[in-house]
Parts: structure tokens; C-alpha cells; sequence
């Protein structure tokens, strides 16, 4: 059950955060760890192709301006599973819409403040929406 209190996923996602900001990733990934998740990082497109063989992943956590992400996608997709895919924001880019994200998670600026509960509490929403 989704509401806007923090939410424990029972049997977690495999979760792949795909950037080329590996500070980021891994603080996205400890939040998403905090939230249920099984959380594999990749810090490009082909990383996490290599990854598609060993795992099977439920949700894509990615860039969309990264090199080689339509391809990844493909790859990450097959005929009993299709991961749901959260594209990451953020000012300058402008490739969201070329691709069918179910959710999408603002990048914070590097002027923001950022608040750890706060973005559990978006990651558990962000959960929730694309259950």
C-alpha cells in the first residue's frame, strides 16, 4: 500500500542506476537501498549492458543523455520482462522526452541543499508510482 509515508517494498527490486557520476550514483543507490532495493551501479551504457546477463532488473534509474542508452535499454528488455524506467533530470537536459520513462527523479543542483529523509520520501513515491 502507497501513501505519502515512507513505504518498505516486502520482496525488493533489482534496481540499476545508470550515470556517469559515480558520487551520485552511489549516494542515489544507498537511498534506494534504504527504500527495499537491490541496487547495482553502472557508470555508462555499456556497463550496464554487461550487467544484463548476470541480473535480472525491475527498474532503470538512468541519465537519458548518456551515450548508448536507447541501446541499453534494448538490451535490458526481453520477451518476460521489461524493466520500468526512471529517467534522471535535471537543467540541461532535454532528451527525457524521446524516451517512455515511467517516472522521472530531479537531479538536485550542486546548490541545493540536499535533505536524506526528503529524498526517501521521493524515492518511496517514485516506488509507489510505478508499481
Amino acid at each position: 500500500v502507497c501513501s505519502s509515508d515512507l513505504v518498505q517494498i516486502e520482496a525488493g527490486p533489482t534496481v540499476l542506476i545508470v550515470d556517469s557520476d559515480l558520487g551520485f550514483i552511489f549516494w542515489l543507490g544507498v537511498i534506494f537501498n534504504e527504500a527495499g532495493c537491490d541496487v547495482l551501479p553502472a557508470f555508462d551504457a555499456k556497463n550496464a549492458i554487461s550487467m544484463t546477463s548476470e541480473f535480472d532488473i525491475d527498474i532503470v534509474v538512468m541519465n537519458p543523455s548518456l551515450p548508448g542508452v536507447r541501446e541499453m535499454l534494448s538490451a535490458l528488455s526481453t520477451a518476460e520482462r521489461t524493466p520500468k524506467i526512471v529517467a534522471l533530470d535535471d537543467e540541461s537536459i532535454e532528451t527525457i522526452g524521446a524516451f517512455q520513462a515511467h517516472a522521472i527523479l530531479k537531479r538536485p543542483s550542486g546548490l541545493q541543499q540536499i535533505s536524506h529523509s526528503e529524498w526517501l520520501k521521493r524515492i518511496n513515491q517514485v516506488l509507489c508510482d510505478i508499481q
